[in-house]
């Protein structure tokens, strides 16, 4: 696709995006939802933005970028294989009077319990139905593993307490936090690199990252 992201600050502290094309820095789009264009021939076919400042172009300038975000992911399907939404896999343990939790960690408990680790640590807020599920094998028609992880554009929400919000991906009532606290104990926390502070644009966002991930550790036995 040859487009990236950069985040950085204005003046007046407000967030921007800076969307690129390889190297060259097609428009910007602030937090407020005000946008630059500087190369409309090099604009992604699937986002538009206006530059006009009323509410409504704004409002649908973010709507439409973070929209963008959401969708620019690998294929993760082919004639072989696609993507079977949990609020089929829902249906069909409904159906044949089988319990979720207990299909769903028997076909793949390790990348279940990560997603859950992984959404606690990020206050990812965002994890319905249709945004996690399986792959399935066309010529069998089997199950093979949870798909790929998407769609972070909700990410660090409900970020001011520790516990996180509820977490929806387990049937029982509970916390981000217990999920996760729960995902560590039995397959690990699993982290391959260090998480530096310059990534984040907030210090309360940095500080609640590391109080959660501090958390997880003590549990990492």
């Amino acid at each position: 696709m040859g487009f990236r992201v950069n985040r950085s600050v204005t003046a007046r502290g407000w967030g921007k995006y800076l969307i690129m094309h390889k190297n060259r820095h097609v428009a910007t789009i602030r937090e407020d939802g005000s946008c630059t264009v500087y190369f409309p021939s090099f604009m992604p076919y699937s986002l538009y933005l206006e530059s006009g400042n009323d509410l409504d172009t704004r409002l649908n300038n973010l709507n439409n970028f973070y929209f963008w975000c959401a969708s620019r992911s690998r294929l993760l399907t082919n004639e072989d294989i696609g993507i079977v939404p949990m609020e089929y896999v829902e249906l069909y343990c409904v159906n044949h009077d089988v319990d979720r939790d207990a299909f769903v960690k028997k076909k793949d408990a390790y990348a279940y319990y990560m997603m859950n680790i992984i959404d606690y640590l990020v206050g990812n807020t965002d994890r319905h139905w249709g945004n996690w599920g399986f792959l399935v094998d066309h010529a069998t028609n089997r199950l093979t593993q949870l798909h790929p992880l998407m769609d972070f554009n909700k990410a660090f929400q409900a970020y001011d307490m520790l516990e996180g919000a509820l977490c929806q991906t387990v049937s029982r009532v509970v916390s981000q936090k217990t999920a996760a606290l729960e995902g560590v104990r039995i397959v690990g926390l699993n982290q391959i690199a260090e998480v530096k502070k310059d990534w984040f644009w907030d210090e309360g966002i940095w500080n609640m990252f590391c109080r959660r991930l501090e958390t997880l550790r003590s549990a990492d036995w």
